[in-house]
């Protein structure tokens, strides 16, 4: 299962990437994605307007909420807690 989510994986980003809504930075072993640009992030963001907010009708959907709330997209940027998280990491190793 393990093997098919990562081949899954490459391929969603080889499809944008190729289609140019994707960049990808190779460092070493390790790619860094990041969203094309700010056209590509206003469309992704357009996109949200297409379905309602679900409401909260248990614990396991506040969980949920709570971490879009911990690690989301904010226009062409990580956002969130885990997004500060990771900046104030990257900033301290240099």
């Amino acid at each position: 299962m393990v093997c098919r989510v990562m081949v899954a994986r490459v391929m969603v980003a080889r499809v944008l990437v190729g289609a140019g809504l994707v960049t990808c930075q190779r460092r070493g072993r390790h790619r860094y994605y990041s969203v094309a640009g700010g056209e590509v992030a206003t469309a992704l963001e357009s996109l949200g307007v297409l379905t309602d907010a679900a409401p909260v009708s248990g614990y396991r959907r506040s969980r949920r909420a709570e971490y879009l709330a911990a690690a989301r997209f904010c226009y062409d940027h990580l956002a969130g807690r885990l997004g500060t998280g990771l900046t104030d990491a990257w900033v301290r190793s240099g």
